[in-house]
């Protein structure tokens, strides 16, 4: 079953509609981050090009999860709490996998 929920992005308020199941993927990676939904979609945003953000935001997902997915894909990812003050550049690896052309 897909929800829908209403989204700051920005200065732009908008919609993302996906399964239930990857709304928890959204809230447990952003507890796990330190941030927002707002957030994180807002730097998906920068670098989606052109796909929709729903799609951005589908595929971000898996490759968070997949480079995750064991303590040392984690820690060579640089996302989680050890990281938390390194900015936007935690996000180089997955942005480089997910909007590679």
């Amino acid at each position: 079953m897909h929800v829908c929920k209403n989204i700051n992005v920005g200065n732009r308020r908008t919609s993302i509609r996906i399964e239930r199941e990857l709304w928890s993927a959204v809230n447990e990676l952003c507890q796990r981050e330190g941030m927002t939904v707002h957030e994180l979609c807002s730097i998906i945003d920068k670098f989606r090009g052109g796909n929709s953000l729903t799609a951005a935001l589908r595929v971000f997902l898996v490759v968070y999860y997949r480079l995750a997915a064991t303590e040392v894909g984690h820690a060579t990812a640089g996302h989680g709490a050890g990281v938390a003050g390194r900015g936007a550049d935690r996000w180089s690896p997955i942005i480089a996998q997910v909007f590679q052309d």
